[in-house]
């Protein structure tokens, strides 16, 4: 008999979400006598507005859409974080050249919010280019349509995670800026809960949090499952580029799932420059892996 039910909602396509993904095909969350259903959504802002409505139980995706939500006062808490580094690169055609080019650009996302609008920010600060300066077309329903309205000619470029990375530059579009490969540290798996279920359904979220620590333990070595399980969800069947996803996946594992506070900390600076007062001990919870980690879990 299952112990727990609960839904797990998350955006897109990215290779940060593998680490929720793969725990729920190995079996893992069930062993932890959770049954958990995931539910993908077009974009993590709309993810946490579930959250909020009650409509799922866990969040798993950027932090920013969190901290916005945080902030205006929404009960919310992170609780962790399964991946750290931006997996997303900024793709397009000739004249997208480098995040130079972005001013007068058009760019295809898939919503408003979230870590795409960030990795974009991020770029325009660093360039001394007003956002306001990028033609932006939220109204694509997912990376693999960005992709295609690129080839249409709609628009200039978008951001990408492998697979659909690697297969842009097989058609021979150019990465003009790897966030990964630049070491850009962003909670990009990060947990969220509602607060109250923190406090109500800790066993819950403990469940969870043991399945995610397991995952990245057991994802590092289990070669097949993983590209079995990124295969399934994204629909790609090219076996070499599944093979490049895993490698830059593995290359951005964390070694427990915990949140990089430096990462939060810029992610804060971004997302909420008017608020210096901020503290990052009012928006994180991390008191169930210190439990874990006082059992010896590799948390």
């Amino acid at each position: 008999m299952v112990g727990w039910r609960g839904i797990a909602a998350y955006g897109g396509t990215a290779i940060s979400n593998c680490v929720l993904w793969y725990p729920s095909h190995a079996g893992l969350f069930r062993q932890r006598d959770l049954e958990l259903a995931m539910t993908a959504t077009s974009g993590i802002a709309r993810a946490v507005e579930d959250l909020i409505a009650g409509r799922v139980d866990f969040v798993f995706g950027g932090s920013s859409a969190v901290l916005e939500a945080q902030l205006q006062g929404q009960d919310l808490v992170l609780v962790g974080s399964g991946y750290n580094l931006m997996p997303f690169s900024l793709v397009g055609g000739p004249r997208l050249s480098g995040p130079e080019a972005l001013a007068e650009a058009t760019l295809a996302l898939t919503g408003r919010g979230g870590a795409v609008e960030f990795a974009l920010r991020v770029l325009c600060q660093n360039q001394g280019i007003p956002l306001e300066h990028v033609r932006l077309r939220p109204e694509f329903p997912s990376q693999r349509a960005c992709l295609e309205a690129i080839g249409r000619g709609e628009v200039e470029g978008t951001f990408l995670a492998p697979p659909l990375l690697f297969e842009a530059l097989n058609r021979g579009l150019r990465e003009a800026f790897s966030f990964q490969e630049a070491g850009f540290e962003y909670p990009i798996g990060a947990v969220a809960v509602r607060r109250e279920d923190l406090r109500a359904r800790r066993p819950m979220v403990r469940a969870f949090l043991m399945a995610l620590a397991e995952g990245l333990q057991q994802a590092r070595t289990d070669r097949e499952a993983v590209i079995r399980t990124v295969a399934a969800i994204t629909g790609v069947e090219d076996a070499a580029l599944l093979g490049r996803t895993y490698e830059r996946f593995v290359a951005g594992l964390p070694a427990v799932p915990r949140l990089s506070r430096s990462a939060l900390t810029a992610d804060l600076a971004i997302t909420a420059p008017g608020q210096p007062g901020v503290r990052l001990a009012e928006l994180v919870d991390e008191s169930v892996l210190d439990e874990l980690a006082a059992e010896g879990w590799p948390v």
